[in-house]
């Protein structure tokens, strides 16, 4: 059993990356305001309302990875092993399914070309894929790796949304 420091620090770490990442993401947010117009930024906002309904899949995995690490930790190679193959699937699947929605929704979102709908989908691969390395961060009770996996996702939204 863990010390009640050990776990306020966990808790701390935890807490304090989710804050770097909405911040960070929020950031992107801003970053947008001030460069796009208005057209384009409701357009923006559309595709990240899409990933954002995506993501569902990265926190399904991520609870019952977690999950299943946590009740049997003799076993996490082997849940890991299956984790990372049902990821892939799972994460292709998200990120193409995304892509075929955002396509269609092409039109009435006014995107201009079918290659933001692409990258909706694209995007959405690493981010589930994300999901499951955060479940097994989380499982393991690792939560340096768990805060540092947030602070990625949310800062690689700021710089990837402010480059695009």
């Amino acid at each position: 059993m863990k010390r009640a420091g050990g776990l306020l620090s966990g808790s701390t770490l935890v807490a304090a990356g989710m804050i770097g990442a909405n911040a960070a993401a929020y950031g992107m947010t801003i970053v947008a305001a001030r460069l796009l117009l208005p057209r384009d930024l409701g357009a923006v906002t559309a595709l990240l309302g899409i990933i954002q309904i995506g993501t569902v899949a990265a926190l399904t995995l991520q609870a019952v990875t977690a999950r299943r690490i946590a009740v049997a930790p003799d076993d996490r190679e082997a849940t890991i092993g299956t984790v990372a193959r049902v990821s892939i699937a799972i994460s292709l699947g998200t990120g193409l399914l995304a892509a075929a929605i955002t396509v269609a929704l092409a039109g009435p979102l006014d995107l201009g070309s079918i290659w933001p709908a692409l990258l909706t989908g694209a995007t959405l691969v690493p981010l589930t894929m994300m999901g499951a390395m955060a479940g097994v961060a989380q499982g393991a009770e690792r939560w340096q790796a768990l805060a540092a996996i947030y602070l990625a996702n949310g800062f690689g939204r700021l710089l990837c949304g402010g480059v695009a």
